[in-house]
């Protein structure tokens, strides 16, 4: 007759209590391995505390055995709690390996969140008791800004978000609300809170960690904490703060680019914000890269020091183009519902030139339409044109500008007198 032998498992606080007990007379004597028994395991699901994970909702079992190779069971966590049972049949008696590892979700599923292991012998009619703790799979932590951005303004927030990683990059799921506590280097430049929010207080770099309670593991981010910007903040510990562009001045083609750096002295922190000055005047990278507009003129551009930024610099942009404007443009009715649109050529004559560009607004309207582009024309080199495509009882004005080689235009021609076909 096969003896039935019975192995209980209590998981209690995150330890996995064993009963391993053999079955038939007394002694120690091992049982032949050609016995079976039954292997019960019984887990008592405490509350959610740092050995087991809280966001475990299942625990898979897995048997190793020398004859029976590897059996597998899931514990789902009782919806009330208590204790769950989860029985294994017919193994045979002898050495066992056990290991438990708990997931976020039920049915095993998910990235594991703490793994442990216990090996045990079933020897005839003795009770052996074994535990094993669960340790959290958790091997790195990282910090990252949700917005994208490592800095923070002084009087604003910052949301961070930690994330943490197993061994193999994967990411292991934390209660976001409790699993990190949140530091700051220095509080007296920024705070933290235990969600993870930064509020700037002074200007500086700060290191802000966070670490996962169950496992102990943790990551940091270096944050810049810089003032608004327009805000006046004077260095009274340093009010020798001064800023220089290079170059000063600058001439540049409409639509073209110009390169300026920002030198800032008696700070520690020399970087500057950029802006142009007038609008519509183009625009600048916080790099110092600018890009002019496509109408001549003059401009500025503006490097402001973050360490004071009562302290700045400007430097003079003139755009202009090698091509001139062409200097008349003129509209005169054209039967049937057409206009002849005539113009001079640019100024400073034709060399560079490989087109004439003519654009077309209705009165009322802001925007601007190209109608007609001699480029690649044979008659490149155009000063007239008939416009067909016109509404009776709409007033139009029209405009005109030279191209050049390698990108280059002139500027605009003045605006044409109104034309206006009636029916």
């Amino acid at each position: 007759m096969q003896r039935q032998c019975h192995v209980f498992v209590l998981l209690l606080l995150g330890a996995l209590s064993l009963l391993l007990a053999g079955c038939g007379g007394g002694g120690v004597t091992p049982a032949p391995r050609g016995d079976t028994g039954r292997l019960a395991i019984a887990i008592t699901w405490p509350e959610r505390s740092r050995l087991v994970p809280v966001l475990t909702e299942s625990i898979q079992l897995a048997l190793n055995h020398a004859v029976a190779g590897t059996l597998t069971r899931t514990a789902e966590r009782p919806e009330a709690g208590g204790t769950s049972t989860v029985t294994f049949e017919d193994i045979p008696v002898g050495d066992v390996t056990l290991t438990a590892t708990a997931y976020p979700f039920a049915n095993a599923a998910g990235t594991a969140l703490a793994v442990g292991q216990v090996s045990g012998t079933v020897y005839y009619n003795q009770t052996t008791t074994l535990s094993v703790t669960m340790q959290s799979s958790i091997a790195s932590v990282s910090v990252t800004p949700e917005a994208g951005d490592a800095t923070v303004l002084i009087g604003e927030t910052n949301a961070l978000i930690a994330t943490a990683q197993n061994a193999a990059n994967a990411m292991v799921l934390v209660n976001a609300a409790s699993g990190f506590h949140w530091t700051s280097s220095n509080p007296t430049i920024a705070s933290v809170d235990d969600a993870g929010l930064v509020t700037g207080k002074a200007e500086g770099t700060v290191t802000i960690t966070a670490m996962e309670r169950e496992s102990g593991k943790s990551g940091s981010l270096t944050l810049t904490v810089v003032q608004p910007t327009g805000a006046i903040a004077v260095n009274i510990n340093n009010p020798a703060v001064t800023v220089a562009i290079t170059p000063a001045n600058a001439t540049v083609e409409p639509n073209g680019t110009a390169s300026f750096s920002a030198t800032v002295a008696n700070a520690q922190n020399t970087a500057v914000v950029w802006s142009v000055v007038e609008a519509g005047g183009g625009s600048v990278t916080q790099q110092g890269v600018y890009t002019a507009p496509e109408t001549p003129g003059t401009y500025h551009v503006k490097a402001v020091s973050i360490a004071n930024p009562g302290k700045s610099a400007t430097a003079t942009i003139t755009v202009e183009s090698a091509i001139s404007a062409p200097a008349y443009i003129n509209v005169f009715a054209n039967a049937p519902y057409s206009f002849y649109v005539e113009w001079s050529g640019p100024e400073s004559g034709w060399d560079g030139v490989i087109g004439m560009e003519l654009q077309r607004r209705r009165d009322g309207e802001a925007t601007w339409t190209s109608v007609f582009n001699s480029t690649g024309d044979i008659n490149y080199h155009a000063t007239s044109w008939i416009d067909t495509t016109i509404e009776p009882d709409v007033t139009y004005y029209y405009r005109v500008r030279a191209l050049g080689e390698d990108g280059k235009v002139s500027g605009w021609s003045s605006e044409s007198p109104p034309a206006y076909y009636g029916i």
